[in-house]
């Protein structure tokens, strides 16, 4: 399934199950070949996104991959509700934080990707401060110069404006600490031949992605942009930081002292703590690389 397995081991920390782009996210990794160690799910429904958690790592065939969820915070939406009502997730007893220290302990150095608001990483970095040098943080995130899609300047984004204290915890740890922000990921996007040639791949990964993406395109009524499914795949924010780890080198960074503003901005400021944000991508470049992947 794998093209090739990447060194470093990988956690991921996500709230899938509600939009569709972490979903995309988590199967661009294991088709990748990340050595996806553990998944934990954070934010909104928790048990609902256990078990999509629980869909993806059985389609995705992770069988070293475990599961833990974090402390629910309110309810959302639930597009594949039906998909999983049947589904018994695996989940670890532990809490979230705890289960990532544990997979950080285990290897020389792992990466977390964090791709949901920033709920239990938050809680992690705050209960394990001793463990910043043997991991990085890779968050899909922030808005430094561009909003959301077509829209000009910055926003505050909602992985880090839905737990402003959290974020701001990830950003003062002394972890180091990568944003993909909007700047990067707003309009990354398969559409024409690209999508296309997705459309018609018969990888069993991307046929098993493009199910999960029709079934939500007919549940999902949240705040997520649509685009038309026969011609176009979602927005794929939550895949930038993947492809970051992935090809770094299509992409532009910019290191600088930020801070989370009071309504959960990324700002540049010189009272705040150094991070890499990336600002720029080799588009093209990107989206042909996604595309192999995939297919």
């Amino acid at each position: 399934m794998t093209k090739r397995q990447l060194k470093t081991p990988i956690v991921i920390d996500t709230d899938l199950g509600d939009d569709i782009d972490d979903m995309w996210a988590i199967g661009f990794a294991a088709l990748a070949g990340f050595d996806i160690r553990l998944i934990t799910v954070c934010f909104t429904d928790i048990q609902y996104k256990l078990t999509c958690a629980q869909v993806m790592k059985d389609m995705l065939g992770l069988k070293r991959c475990a599961l833990a969820g974090g402390v629910e915070k309110r309810r959302a939406h639930t597009p594949h509700a039906d998909r999983v009502k049947s589904v018994k997730a695996h989940a670890s007893a532990l809490p979230a934080e705890d289960e990532i220290a544990r997979a950080v302990r285990e290897n020389e150095y792992t990466d977390i990707l964090a791709i949901g608001p920033m709920t239990n990483v938050g809680a992690f970095v705050k209960k394990y401060p001793e463990l910043s040098g043997r991991c990085r943080i890779v968050c899909m995130g922030g808005s430094l110069y561009k909003g959301l899609y077509g829209a000009d300047g910055p926003h505050a984004e909602y992985n880090l404006k839905c737990d402003r204290d959290a974020s701001a915890a990830v950003l003062q740890s002394g972890f180091t600490v990568v944003y993909a922000p909007l700047d990067v990921n707003r309009d990354f996007i398969l559409d024409g031949e690209r999508y296309a040639k997705l459309r018609k791949s018969r990888n069993p990964v991307t046929r098993g992605l493009l199910s999960l993406y029709d079934e939500w395109q007919d549940n999902y009524h949240g705040y997520s942009l649509k685009f038309d499914n026969r011609v176009s795949t979602s927005i794929l924010y939550d895949v930038t930081p993947f492809l970051y780890v992935l090809e770094p080198d299509l992409f532009t960074v910019e290191r600088a002292a930020y801070a989370i503003g009071a309504d959960g901005k990324l700002e540049k400021s010189g009272a705040g703590r150094t991070a890499d944000v990336l600002v720029r991508i080799d588009r093209e470049h990107a989206l042909d690389r996604t595309l192999e992947i995939f297919l």
